[in-house]
């Protein structure tokens, strides 16, 4: 019985994703939700990729809101063509909802990866100072949090409603609801950060690796 032989490319990419040593390009990127520079993210994550000996093809970054659309974005694109024209095997960021905020976006960007193939490897929490897009209370119980950032993850303590913060004016926050829900705008006192069992409802990862 004839075999199809294994496609080295495949092998390689499992090795590279398992963290085998192999000598594979990849490219970094990282959506940044605020105006602080990514330098220490993006340097996180190329020593993240030089300790597995994969070669650093390129660094790119977004400042953009994570929920503006891959596509709208202006450097995701330059990622995305790297991997499609296979110049690059692999993808290291710190986070997947960095790419893809809701459930549907990640399983699409999981399809699109095994059909290119290509890996993605996640490295999680950033670097103390490290551009994010939440705040990072150490605890689940939340509490208001002064300096609330575009994308931040949020709750209305009146409603329970989720909501991703796109705007403040002075103590006065707007809120985009999720899922078609409208926009509102509400006290700062009156919402708090998203716990990570609310997170985890989303099919986002716990709050120490972004929001």
């Amino acid at each position: 019985m004839n075999q199809t032989p294994p496609d080295p490319r495949r092998r390689r990419l499992a090795d590279a994703a398992s963290g085998f040593p192999e000598r594979v390009a990849v490219v970094l990127y990282t959506c940044s939700c605020d105006d602080r520079d990514p330098v220490d993210t993006l340097a996180a994550l190329r020593k993240h990729a030089e300790a597995r000996d994969w070669v650093v093809h390129s660094e790119l970054y977004d400042t953009d809101p994570i929920t503006k659309t891959r596509t709208d974005r202006k450097a995701w694109p330059n990622a995305a063509r790297l991997l499609k024209n296979r110049d690059v095997e692999g993808l290291v960021a710190p986070d997947e909802t960095e790419i893809a905020l809701y459930p549907r976006g990640k399983e699409r960007l999981r399809e699109w990866l095994a059909s290119l193939p290509a890996f993605a490897r996640y490295i999680g929490s950033l670097p103390s100072g490290a551009p994010g897009c939440a705040p990072e209370p150490m605890s689940d119980t939340a509490t208001p949090w002064e300096g609330y950032r575009t994308g931040v993850l949020v709750a209305d303590k009146e409603t329970g409603v989720l909501g991703l913060t796109t705007g403040r004016n002075d103590r006065i926050i707007t809120v985009k609801g999720l899922g078609g829900t409208a926009q509102w705008r509400a006290d700062l006192s009156r919402l708090r950060i998203a716990t990570d069992k609310e997170r985890a409802g989303l099919g986002l990862a716990p709050r120490d690796v972004g929001l």
